[in-house]
């Protein structure tokens, strides 16, 4: 998964097994309220996912885009 891939690199961290687990838990607790809540796209999702992902590594809190209508590429 990308957004783990990209947490990793910006973090300088060492990848574990344990690691990857855990932020992996967390993109699918992510994915389950874009998808499931707010009905997101597949690909909005993964335009977010890291931003999002990288919030709850440093422990902010992350509000989902708002936006009504979504455009890909369009940020």
């Amino acid at each position: 998964m990308i957004a783990i891939e990209k947490s990793f690199a910006q973090d300088g961290a060492r990848v574990t097994q344990s690691e990857v687990k855990r932020r992996f838990e967390l993109c699918a607790r992510i994915f389950k309220t874009l998808r499931g809540d707010l009905h997101w796209g597949i690909e909005r999702i993964e335009g977010h996912l890291s931003e999002y992902l990288r919030a709850e590594l440093d422990g902010r809190t992350w509000e989902p885009d708002k936006r009504e209508v979504w455009i890909p590429g369009d940020g």
